[in-house]
């Protein structure tokens, strides 16, 4: 049983109504075994945000309290299994599904992306994406969590939470400074922006330079008299 005056370990599972209650329970009670508090966010009908190539679509999300304690060997074995266990569960539900998003480019159907959403603190948050894995990547990966996070650093002012994919070719987390990433391809579209514009101005010029006449112009040009 959780006291009271203790700071909650809770993780939250955000998700777009694609589970059933039966499911739902499944994953608390594995949590509840472990002291882990279990919250929902039901994210059904909101459209997504710009940053989508970043986002997780359905995330288990671990609170900082509970982040914290599982890097510093606080909790026992059983509270990362049982996380594993919960995270294992719902990537093999979520495997191959299909959702409609909402963007400025109307409605897509596009690939659900799931994964973990580790908080450090109020400023350092990752984005762990599962998408895409076969059992034994998800498996190696998800072993390589805690690894990769306790080599990390806090960062000193908010930053949007990073992505980080996993390579089964490095066997490794990679990861993605999302703002950094952002910024690089808002650079691009507007480099491939001048180099259109660029060739359009030196059409333009050479038409203006080399301008003819019209034969209905130079009929009424005067010829010159003959000596």
């Amino acid at each position: 049983m959780i006291e009271k005056n203790k700071p909650e370990k809770a993780a939250a599972l955000f998700y777009f109504g694609e589970f059933s209650e039966t499911e739902i329970e499944v994953i608390n009670v594995e949590l509840r075994k472990a002291e882990i508090s279990l919250h929902l966010m039901n994210k059904a009908g909101r459209p997504q945000a710009s940053l989508e190539d970043f986002l997780l679509t359905t995330f288990l999300a671990i609170s900082p309290v509970l982040m914290n304690e599982l890097l510093n060997g606080v909790l026992s074995g059983a509270a990362w299994d049982a996380i594993k266990f919960s995270t294992k569960y719902i990537w093999n539900k979520l495997k191959g599904r299909r959702f409609q998003r909402y963007s400025s480019l109307g409605k897509e159907d596009v690939e659900l992306k799931f994964g973990v959403n580790a908080i450090l603190d109020k400023n350092t948050q990752y984005n762990f994406d599962f998408t895409g894995l076969d059992e034994k990547n998800m498996l190696d990966a998800l072993d390589k969590v805690l690894k990769f996070l306790e080599n990390q650093s806090l960062k000193s002012t908010y930053e949007h939470p990073d992505y980080v994919y996993y390579s089964p070719e490095d066997k490794d987390w990679i990861k993605v400074n999302v703002m950094e990433e952002i910024r690089k391809q808002m650079k691009d579209r507007r480099d491939l922006k001048i180099e259109k514009v660029i060739p359009s101005e030196k059409k333009n010029s050479k038409k203006v330079k080399g301008k003819t006449t019209s034969p209905k112009e130079k009929s009424k040009q005067k010829k010159p008299k003959k000596k």
